[in-house]
């Protein structure tokens, strides 16, 4: 018999022999979880169900298994422990720049380049996740004013990122390392020292 969990709590699902894990998360997902509350882990018999474990497992009919645990989290959890780690985030990101703009300083464009593709591949990944937060934040019902703040600060960041692309597109590439190294730099500080910790007490 399959014993079920919720954070190592025993929950009762009414299964049969050709119950798949997929079901019961749906089942989950439709009768035990409040709307804001997701599913972030599944552990099957002590293992933890990987991203490449996916398609496999939650295939897989539950009586495969002695015991099935879901962790669940609230998405205000998710999205603090994600402003959390945006500091060390940023910092990563701001090295990144740094290198890159050296980089070009010695005119190896070619390696420059490369980084610069993954400083903007980082910094679409922050800015879907800020986007995401901010939605969490309105859901909450911040006032409007605050929101406004945000979407200007949202604003500014895309229209950097813009004028580099632009910048290397044109192979201006002292104006590339200018965008870089001050505006980026200085907007991601903001993000760090102001925008942040905001979005924190909102939440």
């Amino acid at each position: 018999m399959t014993m079920f969990y919720i954070n190592k709590k025993e929950i009762k699902i009414k299964t049969d022999s050709e119950t798949t894990v997929e079901a019961v998360l749906d089942d989950i997902y439709n009768d035990v979880l409040a709307d804001d509350e997701i599913i972030t882990n599944i552990n099957l018999d002590g293992r933890d169900l990987t991203i490449e474990d996916e398609d496999e497992f939650l295939k897989k009919k539950t009586t495969v298994f002695k015991n099935v645990n879901f962790e669940k989290r609230n998405k205000k959890y998710l999205s603090e422990e994600a402003l959390d780690s945006c500091s060390v985030y940023l910092n990563y990101i701001v090295q990144k720049i740094k290198d890159c703009v050296s980089i070009y300083n010695e005119n190896k464009t070619a390696s420059a380049n490369k980084v610069l593709i993954e400083v903007i591949d980082i910094l679409d990944l922050f800015i879907q996740l800020m986007s995401k937060i901010k939605n969490d934040i309105i859901a909450n019902g911040s006032n409007s004013e605050e929101i406004k703040k945000y979407e200007s600060s949202e604003n500014k960041l895309a229209e950097i990122l813009g004028g580099i692309l632009l910048a290397q597109e044109k192979k201006d590439q002292t104006l590339l390392c200018d965008l870089l190294e001050y505006e980026l730099i200085d907007c991601l500080d903001h993000w760090d020292k102001k925008l942040i910790p905001k979005m924190k007490s909102l939440l």
